[in-house]
């Protein structure tokens, strides 16, 4: 091999080993990859009717029955979550604990309590006489005694607000929706 044969041979070689080299870089083309995304989710406890959960202002789900819930919109990797809660459910008042973060995994650890509003039930008596006597009850049982020439009375036991109230005078009973 000659002189001239050789430096074609090694521009050769030397061609391929750069080809070879830039080839196993990627060529520094090509779309970037999506950054990580992460879901925000945790449990419900005491539900009994439609809780409508919001994330960021703008993520709504909503729940029907107690246990896991995950919001259906993940959000990027350090992105901030806030979990609030945007209609309560009928007759409930829900509050969420772990309500905010930063999302550098999947969330799970929000936690939504619901509790059923109650209600004293209480009044005025007017036209009671002094001889006869009332008996309450709230919701058909704990009855409440109110004795002749009272005029006021309090159940002792708080109630849910639809809660139906008999009420017996005189022999005579007659339901009274609590308004």
């Amino acid at each position: 091999m000659n002189l001239v044969q050789g430096c074609s041979l090694l521009r050769i070689t030397f061609g391929l080993v750069l080809l070879a080299t830039v080839g196993a870089c990627g060529g520094g083309g090509g779309s970037p990859s999506a950054p990580a995304t992460f879901t925000i989710g945790g449990t419900v406890s005491g539900l009994t009717g439609t809780l409508v959960l919001q994330n960021n202002g703008g993520s709504n789900i909503s729940v029907t029955t107690s246990g896991a819930f995950t919001f259906t919109s993940a959000i990027n990797s350090g992105s901030t979550y806030a979990v609030t809660i945007l209609t309560q459910p009928a007759g409930q008042t829900c509050s969420v604990t772990a309500v905010s973060g930063t999302a550098n995994a999947n969330v799970s650890n929000v936690v939504v309590t619901c509790k059923t509003n109650v209600y004293t039930v209480g009044g005025t008596i007017a036209g009671l006489g002094d001889e006869t006597g009332l008996v309450l009850l709230n919701n058909g049982i704990d009855a409440t005694i109110i004795p002749g020439g009272s005029s006021t009375f309090h159940h002792p036991t708080p109630s849910a607000r639809d809660a139906l109230r008999d009420q017996q005078r005189l022999g005579q009973r007659r339901r009274v929706q609590r308004e």
